[in-house]
């Protein structure tokens, strides 16, 4: 007997075979990690905090005070055998010299990308940012930069960031 006639003949035993069949694929598609899909995932986080700028300006020796505004986002277009994150990160904020009462300001845009193999991962980001000296009594040379490490931790779906370390640089402009 061939196994459509026995299909056609026997309606209930079809109907378990495809239940059966249909039964495993639903249950191998539920045995997939966390996060991990047949299709590549597309899934983007933002998150904003304030970041006091409370140092020494390296050229001047003046003391500078302010708050600055950032903006990081994760974007994860993994795929069930690779991770494909990318961290953009903006920032942009004002400080006020102490002793002068000199403006300074700054804007920064970064984007990296990192690929791997491994769910649970770690990086680390160097970014250089520009100060600048605002206004018409600027004397020459007063800019200097900032030297920021960040941190991104990816734990599966979960991504938390922090900044390391913060701290100027004395290279005058």
């Amino acid at each position: 007997m061939r196994s459509s006639t026995l299909s056609a003949k026997t309606p209930r035993l079809a109907a378990a075979v495809a239940l059966a069949i249909l039964g495993s694929v639903v249950t191998a598609a539920a045995q997939l990690p966390i996060g991990v899909t047949s299709a590549p995932v597309n899934r983007t986080n933002s998150h904003e905090r304030d970041q006091p700028i409370n140092d020494q300006n390296p050229c001047t020796a003046e003391f500078i005070a302010g708050l600055g505004h950032m903006h990081t986002q994760t974007s994860d277009s993994s795929t069930p055998t690779m991770t494909k994150m990318t961290f953009r990160s903006h920032q942009n904020g004002k400080a006020t010299g102490v002793q002068t009462q000199a403006s300074y300001q700054y804007q920064h845009w970064a984007e990296n990308e990192t690929h791997t193999t491994a769910t649970t991962f770690q990086v680390r980001f160097v970014n250089r940012k520009h100060i600048i000296r605002t206004g018409p009594s600027a004397p020459i040379k007063d800019d200097f930069f900032f030297r920021e490490t960040m941190v991104f931790s990816v734990n599966g779906p979960i991504v938390t960031s922090s900044v390391e370390e913060f701290k100027p640089e004395d290279t005058c402009k």
